[in-house]
């Protein structure tokens, strides 16, 4: 604590104009040592950012030490980092101004320091806030952060906490993603952490599963014929609608077939490309070709979504020269289901509708079963942390 104000009037020798003071939490329970420096460490960041003198104290009372710095200083306010099981109320009643930033947790503290390095915040430094060495990661971090004007924010060896995910989280595709660095190597922060975070940052939406299942370059009869004319086949494997606007099949010469805006493929479904005129279906697109681009002797496709990013891997198909028999005329499917209207779904849960509490609901008071979960999960429907909500039951 003693080292903490001196170097607190080191700050204020380099910059004698500040008028505020940080405090955090010297110790912590026996039970709970990492909570010592939990605190200081994510609000330390901000302090270095402005910068602003962080002092440590007692849980329960405030250091002689402290309470002389901050008297002779004169600050006309406080920051005090931590709820009350951190830093009491008692212990800096007698201090000016004083604005707590706290949350039920490290992570959930360290989330509200964020909105203190103001609105245009778009990069993040994350360490593991739980790990025993900790606090050597996080003040390596700090300095990185105030640099930054990047907010330290925490996770741990297992899982990016839920305060951390919706602090980092914005829709995909708003923009560019969170320039995100994680300090600690993957002992402490493991690579399975990097896809959560990517996942959640506004940069690019996920690509759908969707997989060219096959190809049909010779039909019977001309290539070009109405209605059943050469055609790829692709096969969505997700469980609710994809949209798949300007996605676009291309072979190894470069032709292109494209799905036309607006367009959405329903769970599981399959969905045709042909190179020659019909009436689009739910099922069906149809280009309008004046030729054939499908390549009887076999060839290359990959399927690409409409900003040019490669979806799976490239299918590769032999020689129809010997046209199948023609199939038996099907029923076409009903139309694909649509989206259904907003309602007040919450985003965890991004592909079934589920409310956000409350009441707090259990897997059995809902009908979804094995659905994707993602963020904060306030139902806690994911309990083993493996993305998947309501596995059994």
């Amino acid at each position: 604590m003693e080292t903490s104000v001196a170097i607190s009037r080191e700050v204020l020798q380099r910059h004698p104009s500040r008028t505020q003071v940080a405090i955090a939490r010297a110790d912590g329970p026996a039970e709970n040592p990492t909570a010592a420096w939990a605190d200081s460490v994510s609000g330390g960041a901000w302090t270095a950012h402005l910068p602003t003198p962080l002092v440590l104290t007692r849980t329960d009372s405030l250091h002689p030490a402290v309470r002389s710095f901050v008297t002779d200083a004169g600050f006309d306010s406080t920051w005090v980092f931590g709820g009350t099981a951190a830093v009491t109320d008692a212990a800096v009643a007698d201090l000016p101004n004083v604005h707590r930033v706290a949350g039920a947790d490290r992570a959930l503290t360290a989330s509200a320091v964020v909105p203190l390095y103001g609105d245009n915040v778009d990069r993040y430094v994350v360490v593991n806030g739980y790990a025993d060495n900790g606090w050597a990661l996080g003040l390596a971090a700090a300095g990185i952060a105030a640099d930054a004007n990047a907010p330290l924010l925490y996770a741990n060896t297992g899982q990016v906490p839920g305060p951390t995910l919706d602090r980092h989280s914005r829709p995909c595709d708003t923009g560019p993603g969170y320039d995100t660095l994680l300090v600690g190597g993957t002992d402490v922060l493991p690579d399975a952490l990097v896809a959560p975070l990517d996942a959640a940052d506004g940069g690019p939406c996920p690509l759908y599963n969707i997989t060219i299942e096959s190809v049909t370059a010779n039909p019977p009869g001309d290539d070009l014929q109405p209605d059943t004319s050469e055609h790829v086949v692709l096969r969505s494997h997700e469980p609710t609608n994809a949209d798949v606007s300007g996605w676009y099949v291309q072979d190894a010469a470069g032709h292109r077939l494209t799905i036309p805006a607006g367009f959405l493929m329903g769970a599981g479904a399959a969905l045709r490309l042909h190179t020659g005129p019909g009436t689009t279906s739910a099922s069906a697109v149809y280009a309008n070709l004046d030729q054939p681009i499908l390549n009887n002797e076999g060839d290359t496709l990959q399927l690409y979504s409409a900003d040019g990013r490669a979806v799976g891997g490239p299918f590769t198909y032999a020689s129809q020269d010997d046209p199948p028999p023609p199939p038996p005329p099907a029923t076409p499917p009903p139309p694909a289901p649509q989206p259904p209207p907003s309602q007040n779904c919450h985003p965890s849960y991004p592909d079934v509708c589920i409310p956000p509490p409350p009441p707090d609901l259990d897997c059995g008071d809902i009908p979804h079963r094995r659905f994707r979960v993602v963020g904060s999960d306030p139902h806690r429907f994911d309990g083993d942390g493996n993305g998947i909500g309501c596995e059994s039951g």
